[in-house]
């Protein structure tokens, strides 16, 4: 059976036929592939409470690197576009990504569901079909120091893992934080090869 080519789908195709193998790594708990498809699961239904669907555009402000991750599979999975807005960046370069961007919702911390909550819960997996597809907005500052925008879909950062990530044996880490472009494409390409994301 081949490996589905969105991301969300590469998720749950890990959950279901590798789900004991490690998704997430910290040096206080560990996450499986099974544990993190139900995390992205309560994220959506987190995102069902506060009304924010795949018709948005969700700016995410949230310097916690699990959170983050999370979050950005879960506006994946509802087939929302999604950019960052990087918690280190000034008041006045965020508003300009905001507005470029033309975000409708912006969601933090505590919009996102604690991935300890639901470490030990090994139930089923079972959820509706995600939507086909999202978009992740990338912004640069280019040349000009105005931001630019660079247009990923989600399974083009599945088409350009296997460069990146060659196997789900292997183990990688990034020292600079998950709001960096970056290092957010990196982390995802991880999830899109079944690999294991290891967060010091």
């Amino acid at each position: 059976m081949p490996k589905p080519n969105s991301l969300i789908e590469r998720l749950f195709y890990y959950a279901e036929n590798t789900p004991s193998h490690d998704a997430i790594v910290t040096p206080t708990f560990t996450l499986s592939y099974a544990q993190l498809s139900q995390l992205v699961r309560a994220q959506v239904k987190a995102f069902n409470r506060e009304d924010i669907s795949g018709n948005t555009v969700i700016g995410i402000k949230c310097a916690d690197e699990i959170q983050h991750l999370v979050l950005n599979l879960a506006t994946t999975y509802i087939g929302a576009t999604s950019c960052t807005i990087p918690t280190y960046e000034t008041t006045q370069m965020q508003d300009a990504i905001i507005s470029h961007c033309s975000v409708t919702h912006i969601i933090d911390e505590k919009v996102a569901v604690d991935p300890t909550s639901i470490k030990n819960n090994n139930a089923s997996i079972k959820i509706r079909t995600p939507a086909p597809g999202a978009k992740l907005l990338f912004s640069t500052s280019g040349t000009t120091g105005e931001p630019k925008l660079v247009v990923h879909h989600d399974s083009d950062l599945v088409a350009q893992s296997h460069r990146h990530i060659s196997s789900i044996q292997e183990r990688f880490t990034c020292l600079a934080s998950i709001e960096h472009n970056f290092a957010k494409r990196h982390r995802l390409y991880c999830v899109a090869a079944g690999a294991t994301n290891v967060f010091l």
